[in-house]
């Protein structure tokens, strides 16, 4: 199994171990998901104010060795006042764990990331 190359995080999260790894994806993969998201207007009543998502190209250089990945990441903000999570920073486990409710984020990131989580769940 491959190292995870994509990630949810929330701006709450303060540390990196509260990032949630979501798999490994191509670039292809990533660069799809990131056009997904440029083209997706937030509605009103969703619990997210806003999205983040980056691709980059990570280098590392030793002695002997060489390494080259891209790596994802997708940020999510969700608002104060529409969230039923009191700790915002436990957005992504929410998300991840297929507990939450926003059928936006269920959409848009939760059947994408953690299809396994809501393929249950009829919307």
């Amino acid at each position: 199994m491959k190292k995870s190359n994509v990630f949810l995080e929330s701006s709450y999260n303060y540390h990196a171990g509260e990032t949630k790894p979501c798999g490994h994806w191509s670039v292809e993969e990533m660069t799809e998901f990131l056009k997904k998201i440029q083209n997706t207007d937030i509605p009103v009543e969703s619990c997210l104010s806003s999205v983040f998502a980056s691709i980059r190209e990570n280098i590392s250089i030793a002695h002997d060795y060489k390494t080259h990945y891209e790596s994802f990441t997708i940020s999510i903000y969700p608002t104060r006042q529409k969230c039923a999570i009191r700790d915002k920073k436990n957005c992504p486990k929410c998300i991840a764990t297929g507990t939450c409710r926003d059928e936006f984020v269920i959409n848009l990131i939760g059947k994408k990331l953690f299809a396994d989580k809501y393929k249950e769940i009829a919307r």
